[in-house]
């Protein structure tokens, strides 16, 4: 169960890390020197072993890599096993943690973002074809007026304004299906979460996801679907969720299902 929770930590700050990247100088010497020294592009994560923000430093993008240490376990640990009262208090002192951490390396992010003209060719389409292109969803909701789709295609993350009204994409998104929402527009909106995973090398090539994240992600999935279904009126019936999930994982005790659903449910809350 310990190392489930590890996956299930490495899996929300959307990580996955992997040695071999090109070494250079680390022109910071820690975490929280970058982020204050140069433009941080509000990406942080970890795995475990590395931990890692991307800033721009007259104008080039860096990837600014430091080491774990048994502090940051600790610390990490602390987390998830706080109560709710104290999660936010201990989320808060990891995250100044991590700005202490001594910068083994940076990297230079060399991979160039797909042009305007590249862009262009996805206004009037979908969203659906949007991601059968390579994209993926990041985030999609209501911004200043306008339906907004932010999908990562590698290391950059862009933005898809989208044709339909707020109506329209309510009712969509109470059908669970946005994805015939029509694109009007489209720009590169910065660094998507995947500048922070290692699997994602600095000039644009990436490592397969293992078999064993494939199982987690797929683990993943499932317990969203449960929880989902068995919400009634913003509430999560939580005996429903353990009650299914012992059917469909029977090798898994029911006292880790419940810890595993209870850390879910706390994360999820703070997301």
């Amino acid at each position: 169960m310990k190392k489930l929770l590890a996956l299930l930590t490495a899996f929300i700050l959307l990580l996955g890390f992997c040695a071999g990247a090109e070494e250079a100088e680390p022109v910071f010497a820690t975490l929280g020197q970058a982020m204050e020294e140069a433009e941080f592009e509000g990406n942080i994560g970890g795995d475990g072993t590395y931990w890692v923000v991307v800033v721009v430093k007259d104008g080039t993008p860096l990837r600014v890599i430091a080491e774990t240490t048994e502090e940051t376990e600790a610390l990490s640990d602390a987390r998830f096993s706080a109560d709710i009262d104290n999660f936010e208090a201990a989320q808060a002192a990891f995250d100044e943690h991590l700005k202490t951490l001594p910068v083994a390396r940076t990297e230079e992010l060399t991979v160039q973002p797909l042009s305007q003209e590249e862009l262009d060719l996805f206004v009037g389409k979908t969203i659906g074809e949007v991601m059968e292109a390579g994209f993926e969803e990041e985030s999609i909701g209501s911004f200043e007026n306008e339906i907004v789709f932010e999908g990562a295609n590698g290391i950059y993350l862009y933005e898809f304004t989208l044709n339909e009204s707020y109506e329209v994409y309510v009712q969509h998104s109470e059908e669970g299906d946005c994805s015939d929402l029509t694109v009007k527009s489209v720009r590169l909106s910065g660094f998507s979460r995947n500048a922070v995973d290692l699997r994602f090398h600095a000039d644009g090539t990436v490592d397969p996801v293992t078999d064993g994240w494939s199982e987690f992600n797929e683990l993943f999935e499932t317990i969203s679907q449960v929880i989902e279904e068995a919400q009634n009126g913003g509430e999560v019936d939580k005996e429903a969720v353990i009650a299914r999930l012992t059917e469909i994982l029977p090798d898994m005790s029911e006292e880790d299902l419940r810890e595993l659903v209870d850390l879910f449910l706390l994360i999820s809350s703070y997301a």
